[in-house]
């Protein structure tokens, strides 16, 4: 019904009534006369009882997979709505593209009514969805009600590369060439820490506090000791962020660089990524954070850190074999 079907039935009571005169004319008269009042009252508690919600508000989903943001509108009142519309803004903080849609509900008392937004999967990033006001109406549409619900986002899904099973070679290639030493005959360190495993001559480079003075005194030449090293080492990986990369290429450098990472942890080495904002279980260093990449749960929290805030520069990062990764494949 609108305004003007409104005005037809109460001029139509109006007439009727006094030619009837009975408690049904004069009971519909009443009703309608009253009726706005009893639109707006019930307005304004809708207004008041009911919440905007969402299901998931970050979910987290690998590329090509259905991602979705259920937004709920939950009323918590005695009465049900007529009609609420939201004014729904999607946004794509990797392309910056934005679509604005508006959705309609009406959710029954003591209920919920939901809406789902859908997302692009296709490539990495960070898919936000705004809510950026509420118009609650009545069944006639006499009143309605904006409520902004401010500039923060409602939702968002984190879209991330999948692991890239092509990469393990790559990533024990990586990991084996750093044991070699630059002569193939000397023996490849594998012992512990803080192990001496062997001797040679004193190179240009060496660093002064590993020579032996006992046997460069022996034999009038400084002679440095060869250490074993951990069994467990500690790498940093990280793609190589060159200006200029398509969308397409950004996913495959971030999924090798993950991939790299997750598949050295495998092999029972201290395995990080470069993120440029602090994670849970992270590692500090000069320039921004390295993120244990363990497990399979470690991977999908280490893509969701590097989509969202960008992978760090490890040219200053001490106390790790750094791994910066580049679109070409390496040769085993």
């Amino acid at each position: 019904m609108n305004l003007f079907l409104y005005l037809i039935l109460l001029a139509a009571a109006w007439i009727f009534y006094p030619l009837y005169e009975n408690e049904l004319s004069f009971a519909v008269l009443v009703t309608l006369m009253i009726l706005p009042f009893l639109l707006l009252i019930t307005l304004i508690y809708n207004i008041r009882t009911i919440r905007l919600g969402v299901s998931d508000e970050s979910p987290t989903i690998f590329m090509g997979q259905k991602g979705e943001v259920r937004l709920k509108m939950i009323n918590k009142g005695l009465l049900p709505t007529a009609d609420i519309a939201l004014s729904v803004r999607t946004r794509s903080m990797l392309t910056g593209r934005e679509e604005k849609s508006t959705i309609r509900l009406g959710v029954g008392a003591g209920s919920s009514g939901s809406a789902v937004i859908s997302a692009d999967t296709s490539h990495c990033g960070v898919f936000r969805v705004y809510v950026d006001n509420i118009r609650f109406s009545d069944v006639f549409g006499f009143f309605s009600w904006k409520l902004r619900t401010g500039s923060e986002p409602v939702g968002e899904i984190v879209v991330i590369p999948r692991l890239d099973e092509d990469c393990e070679d790559e990533a024990r290639s990586i990991a084996t060439s750093s044991l070699n030493t630059e002569n193939d005959d000397e023996p490849v360190p594998v012992s512990g820490p803080g192990d001496v495993i062997d001797f040679r001559d004193f190179r240009p480079g060496d660093r002064p506090v590993m020579i032996h003075h006992k046997l460069s005194a022996r034999f009038d030449k400084n002679i440095v000791k060869i250490m074993g090293l951990p069994q467990c080492r500690r790498f940093l990986t990280a793609p190589d962020t060159t200006d200029g990369l398509t969308s397409d290429e950004t996913d495959i450098l971030l999924g090798r660089a993950l991939s790299i990472s997750y598949y050295i942890g495998q092999l029972g080495n201290e395995s990080f990524v470069a993120a440029a904002e602090r994670s849970a279980d992270c590692v500090s260093f000069n320039g921004g954070y390295a993120v244990a990449v363990r497990d399979m749960d470690d991977y999908i929290s280490a893509a969701r850190t590097m989509v969202m805030y960008g992978a760090a520069d490890i040219s200053a990062a001490n106390g790790f074999i750094c791994c910066e990764v580049g679109l070409e494949r390496s040769e085993s």
